[in-house]
């Protein structure tokens, strides 16, 4: 087993579990500073930003510099600085402890690309619950009703290893049959799983009774301790460490999601250029998958969760970034309090490894295919058009293993749209119109979906005006939508109102020296 010495810090949050439980990621912040090629001289990115961790920094050094060296160590350590990690395989620089003012002196060197502060994230709860796992039962059939049965095939999976990137493994469950082994451990623990979530993960992937992928092996690379925290330096520890030793076709499971980390999603978007497939959960904070880190990783697989009755889950992160959904409420799996204990948990987190396990399942067959053949191959197999009550933009894609995928004609609900963009105007207030026609008095709500990009959407004062001058109140200081980017829906219940005519969505910026728009909104009715 390769192991890390224990992190002298606190420890962050993860909010890696986050991704897994319904409740959704506890998130330090709702999201992160878009992290620009470098930073500028002298400067720190991200500094000050909710979940920094004072006096811990990722340096991130120029190519011709490797961290491992001499002269890539000097670079901190000459200013005081204490390396903590070394990372090789993805981003080239490394984890240290040391003070502001040494930070920004080693920002300043031209050598080095980037400073940012570490981050905190905090573990969500998961939540346990009764009713049997159907999601194998539902990915091997384009539509509904269920019927009772998985068809797989018969090689399971085999000559493939899966690297589960979370809280650890227990590999002597009866559910992995000897293939499950611990290959990294940042806490020098032995992979144990504290915590009874990576074992969930790794069973959905390639358990014996729950598992996609019953024959695939399973790697365990733990990056979250016991009591649910983790660091950015932790994950990007461990992504570092599947980059330099993944041999054979691989494939991994991230199942968190953490406040946007630019230096986690370069490592990520590494691997991947490595030739290493990876999945990983759009969160839980029915928000943007976008402001989720590694989930708005476009080289990623980015999965939602989706119920039983082929409804996104209402906690689920959602929008263009997301490529796939899955099962992901009420799933059974291994649990890690004793070798054959299961549990049922929902999220996103559980909604990716079953897409791991139908791109382990394709990768037995199709051993030297890249990242981007295996998302295209299970593209090519997925169910278009059965989800419900996805938000304007968020694409409607089911994961379905087979020879071939196909559509499901689902009544949808009628949606009008405008995806003009309007740009913000500092101290003023813009407005962006839908005309709604043909629609008889509502039954039941209006579904407000927004999406909007800005430097501080934090200071917004976002409304939507219905056509009989009503207004909304969606977002202000008061009540915070998102720090940098808003992709959420509303519900507005209006009884008997009818709804033809025009609606507005209006949007002030108070703040002066920002910018951003209204990328797109819409109304389902």
């Amino acid at each position: 087993m390769n192991g890390h010495p224990p992190a002298r810090r606190a420890l962050v949050t993860l909010a890696v579990l986050a991704l897994a439980a319904t409740p959704g990621l506890a998130a330090a912040a709702p999201g992160g500073e878009e992290a620009g090629p470098a930073t500028a001289p002298g400067r720190i990115a991200n500094a000050g930003e909710p979940g920094t961790i004072s006096g811990s920094y990722l340096v991130t050094l120029a190519e011709d510099v490797p961290a491992a060296s001499a002269a890539g160590r000097a670079l901190v350590e000459d200013r005081g600085g204490e390396i903590t990690s070394v990372f090789r395989h993805t981003v080239n620089g490394f984890a240290v402890d040391m003070t502001e003012a040494q930070a920004l002196a080693v920002a300043a060197d031209p050598d080095v690309l980037q400073v940012a502060q570490n981050q905190r994230h905090r573990a969500a709860d998961e939540v346990q619950t009764d009713p049997p796992s159907w999601g194998l039962d539902r990915v091997d059939q384009l539509e509904l009703p269920l019927d009772a049965s998985y068809t797989y095939p018969s090689h399971g999976g085999d000559g493939v290893t899966a690297y589960i990137v979370d809280t650890g493994v227990r590999t002597t469950h009866e559910e992995f049959e000897g293939r499950a082994t611990s290959g990294f451990d940042f806490f020098g623990e032995g992979g144990v799983d504290g915590r009874n979530h990576g074992t969930h993960v790794a069973a959905t992937v390639a358990g014996a009774l729950h598992g996609m992928a019953k024959n695939t092996d399973i790697v365990s690379v733990r990056v979250i301790d016991s009591s649910g925290y983790a660091t950015s330096e932790t994950i990007v520890a461990g992504v570092d460490w599947v980059t330099g030793n993944a041999t054979g076709p691989s494939v991994v499971n991230m199942s968190l999601g953490i406040p946007d980390d630019p230096v986690l999603d370069a490592a990520v978007a590494a691997s991947i250029a490595s030739g290493i497939t990876y999945v990983v959960s759009a969160g839980n904070d029915g928000t943007a998958a976008t402001t989720k880190s590694p989930a708005g990783v476009p080289e990623a697989i980015t999965v939602g969760s989706a119920d039983s009755t082929d409804t996104m889950a209402a906690s689920s992160n959602r929008g263009p970034a997301v490529d796939f959904f899955a099962p992901g409420v009420q799933i059974t799996s291994a649990d890690a309090t004793d070798d054959t204990a299961t549990r049922t948990l929902n999220g996103t987190s559980m909604a990716a490894p079953h897409v791991t396990g139908a791109a382990a399942l394709y990768l037995a067959e199709h051993p030297t295919a890249t990242p981007q053949q295996v998302s295209e191959a299970l593209r090519a197999t997925a169910v278009t058009g059965a989800l419900r009550a996805l938000p304007y933009g968020t694409p409607n894609v089911l994961l379905h293993i087979g020879d071939e995928g196909g559509h499901v004609d689902v009544p949808q609900q009628p949606t009008f749209a405008n995806d003009t963009d309007v740009p913000t105007i500092d101290r003023e207030t813009v407005v962006s119109e839908i005309e709604v026609s043909g629609m008889a008095p509502l039954s039941g709500p209006v579904y407000v979906d927004v999406d909007i990009k800005h430097e501080r959407a934090i200071n917004l004062n976002v409304q939507v005006i219905a056509p009989d001058g009503t207004a909304r109140l969606l977002c202000s200081s008061q009540i915070v939508c998102a720090w940098h980017e808003i992709h959420r829906t509303w519900t507005w219940e209006r009884p008997g109102f009818d709804p033809n005519g025009t609606w507005q969505l209006a949007v002030r910026d108070p703040a002066l020296e920002d910018s951003g728009f209204i990328d797109a909104w819409a109304l389902r009715f």
